[in-house]
């Protein structure tokens, strides 16, 4: 490479070094900004960016409580009870009764108190109340057919709609929703001590409540008739609720 490289000599004529190669192309002199052709157009302005519009976030359960606020907890067992284990018996007793239906039924026995020890272990002496209330549900001639192989559990939904005008972010989860070609039943538990007698007694929260889940099932399953109901865990019981009361409950709502 020294044939084509240029040497580099110091003061005495002594070689320090070769750049390689030696025909190259000069560095182009650094020009200032002050020296630099003005732009054919001044910058491009934008204008501000919006903020983002919040829409609330509703859940079916407290939909009305911006108008007549209402006890958070769900039923009036949890208000008489301490909330947090109302709380944690209802997860133990929906999980039961979610999952026990596709399991054999000659293996219950071995799997329910496992899962109990999973679900609520702070609480061993209240496990075995649960077992046998979720059992006994399951096991009802005449709730069988809401725990068919038809049904769903804990369906969530999130859909944009509109309480009163004003745009909202409706998002829930329906504990039990049974499918056939032509009916659509959507289910919720209570576990209230004290049960209406009858659906015109039912609060209106849970009327909202259920009106919603009934108002969302007919949007996502088209074509069906859509009824609602109540599994009233105490008495074991489902409560079927008059649709005119139900669309009495959600008016004002609208889904998008």
């Amino acid at each position: 490479m020294r044939t084509d490289a240029e040497i580099v000599l110091d003061a005495d004529g002594r070689e320090t070094a070769l750049i390689y190669p030696r025909d190259r192309v000069a560095p182009q002199p650094v020009k200032r900004l002050v020296d630099q052709p003005p732009l054919a157009s001044p910058p491009q302005a934008f204008a501000a960016v919006p903020a983002p519009t919040m829409v609330k976030v509703v859940s079916p359960s407290s939909a009305r409580s911006h108008v007549a606020p209402v006890v958070a907890l769900d039923s009036l067992a949890e208000q008489l009870r301490d909330a947090e284990a109302a709380r944690k018996e209802g997860i133990a007793l929906h999980a039961l009764l979610q999952h026990l239906g596709r399991v054999e039924r000659a293996l219950w026995p071995a799997v329910v108190p496992k899962a109990l020890a999973a679900l609520w272990p702070e609480a061993p002496d209240q496990h075995a109340r649960i077992a046998a209330k979720a059992i006994s549900i399951l096991t009802r001639p005449e709730l069988a057919p809401i725990f068919a192989a038809n049904g769903r559990a804990e369906v969530p939904f999130s859909v944009t709609a509109q309480r009163d005008g004003t745009p909202i972010r409706l998002a829930g989860r329906i504990d039990r929703l049974v499918i056939d070609d032509s009916r659509l039943l959507v289910i919720d538990y209570k576990s209230d001590m004290s049960v209406p007698g009858s659906p015109e007694d039912v609060p209106g929260s849970y009327l909202t409540q259920l009106g919603l889940y009934a108002l969302v099932a007919d949007q996502l399953f088209p074509g069906h008739t859509v009824e609602a109901a109540i599994l009233w865990t105490g008495l074991e019981s489902l409560m079927i609720l008059p649709s005119d009361h139900l669309r009495a409950a959600t008016e004002g709502f609208t889904l998008q």
